[in-house]
């Protein structure tokens, strides 16, 4: 038996009423076309001959699902929404059109967040026009019917800073925790003004009296500041090499100093040498 839909409306209604029962009170919806619709035994294809599974389709299928009285897990907070359901997860598209947003869930209600399935985790995936353009949340897990906890793991913002671990990135990449990585190239100022004629070096009589006043280098932020505000890996690498730089050239002024002196004392033991 073949059939064609006369309206889109009674289409996924239609179908579910035929795999159920051999007469429908929606007939008078449906019309005979020859060759688009076939059923074997429970098994119903649309556009294949030969359904594998309760309903299999061979095509594009565009769906808009409204939300119904119909709703036995809560209120969604969308004003229409997918959604596919099995015994442990549910998976949810529920979109809101006012703020534009897309959320998946699995194992979680949308509104209020509550676990469908004790003992298992729960995850959200949700997508806004502002905020967090994309996210990804996370729940431990609980009761079935407890509200879920979610933890933000992954964030991209409307300014375009990234975030992992990090509810609200002020930057354009935020990590809370470790980085572990095999190359890390930051592109920044280097040092090499410290070899310029008209660089100034201080001496190092001011710098011991810098280092016994504030215990540190000149030019070196203080512990406190790295601690509050952080370091830049790109600013503390030219300042390093500031410093190697610097020192670099304290030794070739003392080594300059050496020659001089040896130059003094090879002259003084010659004089001493010389003497009857």
């Amino acid at each position: 038996m073949t059939w064609k839909i006369k309206t889109k409306a009674t289409l996924l209604t239609g179908l579910l009423w035929l795999l159920t029962s051999t007469s429908s009170p929606l007939s008078a919806d449906w019309i005979d076309t020859g060759s688009d619709l076939y059923t074997i035994g429970e098994e119903v294809g649309i556009g294949i001959a030969d359904p594998s599974s309760a309903l299999d389709i061979n095509g594009n299928i565009p769906v808009v699902i409204r939300k119904s009285p119909y709703n036995p897990r809560g209120t969604y907070d969308g004003d229409e929404y997918f959604r596919m359901s099995a015994n442990t997860s549910d998976y949810i598209i529920s979109l809101q059109d006012s703020t534009g947003r897309i959320q998946h869930y699995w194992n979680a209600t949308p509104s209020p967040n509550t676990y469908l399935v004790s003992n298992e985790p729960a995850l959200k995936l949700a997508m806004h026009v502002t905020g967090d353009v994309f996210a990804f949340f996370r729940g431990a897990g609980g009761t079935a019917g407890d509200t879920v906890s979610w933890s933000k793991l992954f964030t991209i913002q409307d300014s375009g800073n990234v975030g992992v671990g990090v509810d609200s990135p002020a930057n354009k990449f935020e990590v809370k925790g470790k980085i572990r990585a095999e190359e890390v190239v930051v592109e920044s100022n280097w040092a090499d003004f410290v070899f310029e004629e008209n660089y100034e070096l201080m001496p190092l009589e001011e710098v011991a009296d810098f280092i016994s006043e504030e215990k540190r280098l000149p030019g070196v932020p203080t512990a406190e500041d790295v601690q509050t505000q952080g370091a830049s890996v790109g600013e503390t690498q030219a300042m390093l090499l500031q410093k190697v730089e610097e020192l670099t050239l304290y030794l070739i002024q003392q080594e300059a100093e050496n020659a001089k002196l040896m130059k003094r004392i090879e002259t003084l033991e010659t004089l001493i040498n010389s003497t009857p």
